[in-house]
């Protein structure tokens, strides 16, 4: 069953209808369609073409992980946590839970972060609902680890994006293209 279940997965990736566009600036971009276990439908992204992507189904009851990389000699890992709604929570990606698990996961950071305060900002795609996300310095980063990190999550129907680029790039083209992909985030119906 997950073998097939990857086998049609790939091949979504592989023959997306789209074609490259533009989103930030330079930046080239090509829909990629990811399927959400138990018919719970397909996740479109516009993904950075130069972009590899990774996903991890090992947890597929619970959620999806997704991992992008940017091209060498970039130092970047952005991942999305895809997660969905279970009964009796119908409110589990409304704004103001969003909001609140954002603050608080963000507030467990803080104490390692040069930040004083958590900057909460807002992000909103066409067909997401509004999200929230900060961006921290790590104080005493690991060798070989990062030092920045821009965290959040976002609604998108019944879904939620939980968000986390790490970088050691303080202004990073590669960021901007990352909440590019979560704010062009669409969930389709499923096809079965």
């Amino acid at each position: 069953m997950k073998e097939k279940f990857l086998f049609y997965f790939l091949i979504l990736i592989i023959f997306s209808p789209k074609t490259p566009s533009t989103v930030f600036g330079k930046t080239q971009v090509i829909e990629k369609i990811y399927k959400v276990p138990y018919k719970k439908g397909f996740l479109r992204l516009n993904v950075p073409i130069t972009w590899k992507d990774e996903i991890d189904l090992s947890n597929e009851a619970q959620e999806i992980r997704l991992k992008f990389s940017p091209p060498l000699p970039v130092s970047s890992t952005f991942y999305i946590r895809v997660t969905w709604r279970h009964i009796g929570d119908a409110d589990f990606n409304s704004p103001k839970r969003v909001r609140e698990r954002v603050k608080k996961d963000g507030m467990k950071l803080l104490p390692q972060a040069v930040e004083k305060d958590l900057h909460l900002k807002t992000i909103k795609g066409n067909k997401t609902k509004t999200g929230y996300f900060y961006r921290l310095t790590d104080k005493n980063p690991n060798p070989g680890g990062y030092k920045y990190i821009c965290q959040g999550s976002i609604g998108v129907a019944d879904l939620l994006l939980t968000f986390t680029f790490f970088t050691n790039a303080k202004k990073s083209d590669f960021e901007k293209s990352a909440l590019a992909m979560i704010i062009s985030a669409e969930k389709l119906p499923d096809r079965e």
